[in-house]
């Protein structure tokens, strides 16, 4: 993909530039696979679903952090299940954001009880990340679980900005 390309092909609106470049992001170099990715990112419909799939999967994490991503923004639900595998894996902090903010905008509830685990992690980012997913969620079952956190439940060490999210992410609860 080169530079000018790329720029070209985010500023037209040529939704039928992404099918050629969907066949970049098998390439073996992990470079293209990047790149194809930011090109095609602007142009991408339900057609990438498969594709930014099997991404999730990929050796390089920036590959792995923008795929998952991109399957945030098109609420892929069928992502749902590579997305809970991906956070066992301990990703790094930028790819779990990713991870947590794509399954709270697919809308799946199926996302909610690992959700729900990670409001108790020892991470605040992550707690943060988790009840914003939660309130974007709006899965009554989160209800109790936030506002125990915006509250502050007896032996829990929770900074102002998580409690501050959770009454947030109770807002779009309720």
């Amino acid at each position: 993909v080169a530079r000018g390309g790329s720029f070209r092909l985010r500023s037209a609106d040529a939704r039928g530039a992404q099918v050629p470049l969907l066949g970049l992001l098998e390439s073996n170099n992990p470079v293209v696979r990047e790149r194809a990715l930011t090109a095609v990112g602007p142009l991408l419909d339900a057609r990438a679903a498969d594709a930014l799939i099997q991404l999730l999967g990929d050796d390089v994490e920036r590959v792995r952090t923008q795929a998952a991503a991109h399957l945030g923004a098109l609420r892929v639900r069928a992502a749902v299940p590579h997305l809970l595998r991906l956070l066992d894996e301990r990703p790094s902090p930028l790819l779990r954001e990713n991870v947590l903010f794509a399954l709270g905008q697919t809308g799946d509830p199926r996302a909610t009880p690992r959700l729900l685990q990670l409001l108790l992690d020892s991470d605040p980012n992550v707690q943060s990340y988790a009840a914003d997913a939660l309130a974007t969620l709006q899965d009554p079952a989160s209800e109790g679980p936030l506002l125990r956190l915006a509250q502050g439940a007896p032996g829990q060490r929770v900074r102002r900005t998580e409690r501050g999210a959770a009454l947030g992410a109770l807002g779009g609860v309720r």
